[in-house]
């Protein structure tokens, strides 16, 4: 994991600028027990971040420099490179003497051996830079699906680029503005692939390559999803599958102690029952899992992840929270300073910010089932969705009006959410390459896949990311590799569902490694506190805010939205109350935490 921060300037000697530099390092270290690796010379300014093992996680270089005839070459990256044994074998016969446990290390020769073609032989997560002296030239690289975040921002003379916005802002030349555009971002249910909720920030695209010289800055996409014929049948996919995850988990798991974050759900138990499998008679995996307290029930998950540790003979923990743990704000706020905004996503984001958090305090990584429902095809009736939806997978769902239900109805129309959605599902899908002899059912179902890929699941690895950074643990997605991404990209949706259910090529793949309740249970999302006392928390705070009439974010949200869902009863299903609420709230705290100028007229 890690993070990365800098400065490129062409026309200031950023030796005189260390002050400045310092209050963007600080910015980006000061949170989390890190070592730092740093540079400082003329033209660029780069650090980076290297979490502090724990656990049998292995510490790997993340600034390398070496010397050529004409000038040197630094590589500075956060991330991982999980095929470094068989990287280093491949520069080693090329002649360069690498040593395989230092990524910056086999990433700088890789850049001297391949240049630009340097991310081709990459398999991992990362983000990486690269100051090339002998040209005089910036390289910002970022890893096929996005997983590891980056960012710049334009300036007169150069940019600046790290793994988190708010750092950038320490420069002193980026302002903190949001407009209409940016504020988008912040209710579509999406994360865009290149732009950001700050006006003036873009991102790296994933699977992108981003060049600054001192008169350009040019970007070219290095990976993307195509369309190919698929030739094996089901018994053939399932055996892939089987193979392929079984060597994304040998490496993942072959510098780290096992830890698993386990659901109950067919992804995580497939997940941990493989891993599992892979380390029996060595150590034993430990799982976690989210309960909330004192509901009375417990969560629909709980049963499935005993049955599941029962089986594999994990260490399996139990992480239960109540409702005054979820709501409480300063909670609220460190989720805010996590995920560099106010995203709403309520009690969901608090527990997952507390799991995180207490499993960092044994653990330095853990693995996690996310990306699995984009690839296998997450759910029984997502095929008649399909043919009923024209936006990106889940904008269909109420979160977005429930969002936007408090703000001001001016604001509302300028946002103009629906338009803005249509436009982001039409520029997608015409991106979307088609086999010529796919019908309209394959048409369409590889259509839902690719944006589920590329835009919904961004937002799921997103979330985890960065509540994951900010408390110092690291996460793996197994179900990420590209390998399998491009494998199951192709397979036709037929043979995703060749038993009659979703995800039927995972389910065969993991049969004898699950129990059968779990192979035969259907999707359940991650779980929402239940407990009606949580909303009556938001609406004690809300009417906290109510007190203060000058508050910034009533420029946003309609306080006569406030004040009714204030008193308002709250009714057995009440998502669309606690939905705003949460999202008034996480406005209230951003602009406070922030203090962004905003652009909206």
């Amino acid at each position: 994991m890690g993070s990365v921060v800098g400065w490129y300037s062409h026309g200031v000697d950023l030796t005189d600028e260390r002050s400045t530099f310092s209050r963007m390092v600080s910015g980006l270290f000061g949170s989390v027990d890190d070592s730092v690796e740093a540079m400082v010379t003329p033209p660029l300014a780069l650090a980076v971040q290297r979490p502090a093992p724990r656990a049998g996680d292995e510490p790997t270089g993340r600034l390398a420099s070496i010397s050529t005839t004409t000038g040197v070459v630094t590589v500075g990256m956060s991330g991982e490179i999980y095929n470094r044994t068989e990287l280093a074998a491949t520069l080693r016969r090329r002649g360069h003497p690498v040593k395989a446990d230092n990524d910056a290390e086999l990433l700088l020769y890789s850049y001297l051996e391949w240049a630009d073609g340097m991310p081709d032989h990459l398999d991992g997560v990362f983000a990486v830079v690269v100051w090339d002296e002998r040209c005089r030239r910036l390289t910002l690289v970022r890893d096929r699906l996005g997983v590891e975040p980056l960012y710049y921002g334009r300036l007169r003379d150069g940019v600046v680029f790290g793994s988190d916005p708010a750092d950038l802002f320490a420069n002193g030349s980026v302002p903190r503005q949001v407009d209409i555009e940016s504020m988008r971002d912040m209710f579509t249910f999406t994360t865009s692939r290149s732009t950001s909720p700050w006006k003036g920030l873009t991102q790296v695209e994933p699977g992108g390559i981003v060049t600054v010289t001192s008169d350009r800055i040019r970007s070219h996409i290095y990976w993307r999803l195509t369309a190919r014929p698929h030739s094996d049948g089901w018994e053939d996919t399932v055996t892939y599958v089987r193979g392929r995850l079984n060597s994304i988990l040998r490496q993942q798991l072959s510098d780290v102690a096992p830890c698993a974050l386990l659901s109950g759900g067919l992804d995580s138990s497939a997940m941990t029952g493989l891993a599992a499998r892979q380390l029996e008679g060595e150590k034993p995996v430990h799982t976690y899992s989210v309960e909330h307290a004192n509901t009375g029930t417990e969560t629909a998950d709980a049963p499935f992840a005993r049955a599941v540790a029962r089986l594999v003979g994990s260490e399996h923990h139990q992480l239960a929270y109540t409702c005054s743990d979820l709501s409480d704000p300063d909670l609220r706020r460190r989720v805010i300073m996590a995920r560099g905004g106010p995203v709403g996503w309520g009690d969901a984001d608090a527990s997952l910010y507390l799991a995180f958090n207490h499993i960092g305090q044994t653990f330095g990584t853990a693995l996690s089932g996310d990306g699995s429902d984009a690839l296998f095809g997450f759910h029984p009736s997502l095929e008649q969705r399909a043919f009923a939806a024209r936006v990106i997978p889940w904008q269909e769902a109420k979160l977005v009006e429930f969002w936007s239900e408090p703000l001001h109805p001016q604001l509302r129309k300028a946002l103009d959410l629906p338009t803005a959605m249509t436009d982001q599902y039409q520029q997608a899908v015409a991106e979307i390459e088609h086999l010529p002899d796919a019908d309209n059912v394959e048409r369409r179902m590889r259509e839902m896949c690719y944006l589920d890929l590329g835009w919904h699941m961004r937002t799921v690895l997103e979330r985890r990311d960065r509540i994951a950074r900010a408390t110092g643990l690291n996460v793996r997605v197994p179900f990420c590799d590209h390998n399998l991404v491009e494998y199951m990209y192709n397979v036709p949706w037929s043979l995703k569902t060749f038993d009659g259910r979703e995800k039927s090529v995972l389910r065969h793949a993991a049969l004898d490694v699950i129990p059968p309740s779990v192979a035969q249970r259907r999707k359940s999302g991650y779980p929402f506190m239940e407990d009606p006392g949580y909303t009556s928390a938001l609406q004690d705070q809300a009417e906290e805010i109510l007190a203060q009439p000058d508050s910034p974010v009533f420029d946003i949200v309609d306080p006569a939205w406030v004040e009714w869902a204030v008193d308002a009863e709250i009714p057995r299903d009440s998502l669309s109350l606690r939905f705003g609420l949460d999202k008034v709230l996480d406005l209230h705290h951003w602009l406070d935490l922030y203090e962004p100028e905003l652009l909206l007229d």
